[in-house]
Formats: C-alpha cells, structure tokens, sequence
C-alpha cells in the first residue's frame, strides 16, 4: 500500500514538474524574429545614431547608465529611446503612453489603441503574450 501511494504521489510530482516546465519553456524558448531595421516611432528609427535624437527632438532629457542611455520626451513615462553605449545607435523605441501634441505611430502605422490584430497584420504572428511588473499585459 505504501509503496502504491509513494508511486501515485511521485507519478503526480513528475507531471506537476512537467506542466511548470512546459509553461516555462513557453515564455521563454526563442520565437522566430521579426526584423524591426529601419522602424521608428516619429521621426526616429532603429539602428540612427543617438545624434540625431536631438536634431528632431531637442526636448528630450537624457538619462545615463552602464549599459545605455535613455532619451525621453516630455516624462520618464511617455515616449522613451535607448541607445547602445558602445555603438550609439538606437536599439529600443518605447511609446508607452499619448503624449500631448505629438501622434506617434511606427512607420508602419501602428500606436497607442491599434489593436492586436491590426499589429499582427502589420508585423505577422511571430509574438508572444507576457506579464511584466513595469508594462504590464505586453506582446514581445
């Protein structure tokens, strides 16, 4: 009897690991990569040299750290680009709210309020859904 239970119990622990591993691998196993070259929000685009950042958005404060620098217009909240330090290029462009007088969509028309499916048709299916603490409910 006992060792039945053991085996039940040690059965049900393994597909328990199983299932964690499998929700794991799934937010985590590499997807196929959409090429964002050349795209942009306004005027700036993936891969243009941090001085030009300043040429079209003189406004913009500046934030230092050991891996990147921050650029941001208006709030540390609304339209953010981070640049490499090495290659100073920028590598992320990152709209996360309207800001006042400015409609910032990608060259590809896509902004705050487009939906998911207009997203997929713009840019295809290779995404998935995540959680994170600082953006919330986000496609990656």
């Amino acid at each position: 009897m006992l060792k039945k239970t053991l085996l039940t119990v040690g059965i049900l622990f393994a597909a328990l690991c199983a299932f964690l591993g499998i929700i794991w691998l799934k937010d985590t196993w590499p997807i196929e990569s959409t090429s964002l070259k050349n795209e942009g929000v306004g005027k700036l685009a993936i891969g243009m040299d941090e001085s030009q950042i300043s040429r079209y958005y003189s406004e913009f404060a500046t934030r230092h750290s050991q891996e990147e620098t921050a650029f941001y217009y208006d709030d540390e909240a609304n339209f953010i680009v981070h640049t490499d330090t090495e290659t100073k290029e920028i590598i992320c462009i990152e709209l996360r709210d309207t800001t006042a007088g400015q409609n910032f969509t990608t060259k590809r028309g896509i902004g705050i309020g487009s939906s998911l499916t207009d997203v997929k048709r713009e840019y295809g299916t290779n995404y998935r859904q995540k959680n994170t603490e600082l953006y919330g409910d986000l496609i990656e």
